[in-house]
């Protein structure tokens, strides 16, 4: 089994908040949830997308 992180400091932020899941957009969706909540981001245009997916953690299980 494949378990995907992030970590919000991946992204630039000085936060602890990390996301887990299986699958790539939920993933995405979680991040983004946390980074909408805490930080103020207003939009998730594909730039951001992208730099989310390449910061993805890939764990074996």
């Amino acid at each position: 089994m494949v378990k995907l992180t992030i970590e919000c400091r991946d992204l630039g932020n000085d936060c602890d908040f990390q996301a887990k899941s299986n699958y790539v957009d939920d993933l995405i969706y979680k991040i983004a949830e946390h980074l909408y909540v805490k930080h103020g981001l207003t939009q998730l245009n594909d730039e951001i997308k992208d730099r989310i997916k390449w910061k993805i953690k890939v764990k074996n299980i």
